[in-house]
């Protein structure tokens, strides 16, 4: 944990003396700081993705929705992490299109998961 603080701080403390003296490449230091990040969470990414896994076995919950939980999840965190990198660059708009085409894709993705629902709320009502 300390080890992605320090590196957050070293990584910020370089972007803005790189982009203080005019230097483009802090765009290069934003992108490669957040993939160096990414790199140390992976750890913690399977362990909740195991964690998660043995919760679904243990509920009996088809794993189809699970993944679909997961899909989203991971486009969501995606879309997130590039849209702030992207309004780092300056480039707001091009953010603001990235979220909503990350939300066309979320809708789409869970569309199984509203096709059960509503299969269940007529059975229901039967």
């Amino acid at each position: 944990m300390w080890q992605i603080i320090i590196i957050a701080l070293l990584c910020a403390i370089i972007t803005l003396y790189l982009k203080s003296v005019g230097s483009e490449f802090y765009i290069f230091t934003l992108i490669g700081s957040g993939i160096i990040i990414f790199i140390f969470i992976v750890s913690y990414l399977s362990t909740i993705y195991e964690f998660i896994n043995y919760l679904i076995t243990l509920s009996g919950i088809d794993k189809e929705y699970y993944l679909i939980i997961l899909k989203v999840t991971a486009v969501a965190y995606l879309v997130e992490f590039a849209t702030d990198v992207i309004n780092d660059m300056g480039i707001g708009g091009l953010a603001n299109k990235l979220i909503f085409a990350g939300k066309i894709i979320i809708l789409y993705l869970s569309m199984p998961i509203f096709y059960a629902i509503i299969r269940l709320l007529t059975e229901l009502i039967r």
